[in-house]
């Protein structure tokens, strides 16, 4: 189940890159990140019918052997609920950052950066 892990990364990694791109491109990038957003939360809809069907999806890697940590991740129904609240309102926060920062694109790439992050986060402790 490589969807799990990628939940996590992809918004990590735009949480990265947005500063530059709203920069460089201006606030209309939000548009494609909210569908990015969007995109992630729709992948894991083949993660919702496992799971509803009795079987939890689940995603273990050795991280540091040595010290016995590896990464898990597993997504029960309510996890998955709280992954789609968190995946649906960050898409709708980017879409509405679309039309509220065009005049300033700096501080919306600060803005949209820090979200992203946050919701990366968020996403992790789920």
């Amino acid at each position: 189940m490589l969807a799990l892990p990628l939940s996590i990364l992809i918004p990590t990694a735009l949480a990265a890159l947005a500063p530059w791109l709203i920069r460089r491109f201006g606030t209309g990038v939000c548009l494609l990140l909210a569908l990015i957003i969007a995109g992630v939360g729709a992948s894991l809809v083949v993660t919702w019918v496992q799971a509803t069907a009795g079987d939890v999806p689940s995603f273990h890697a050795p991280w540091a052997p040595g010290l016995g940590i590896d990464w898990a991740f597993r997504l029960d129904g309510l996890a998955l609920l709280f992954v789609g609240l968190i995946l649906g309102i960050g898409a709708m926060i980017l879409l509405y950052c679309t039309g509220y920062f065009p005049e300033k694109p700096r501080m919306g790439a600060e803005v949209v950066g820090w979200l992203l992050a946050f919701l990366a986060a968020m996403l992790g402790i789920v």
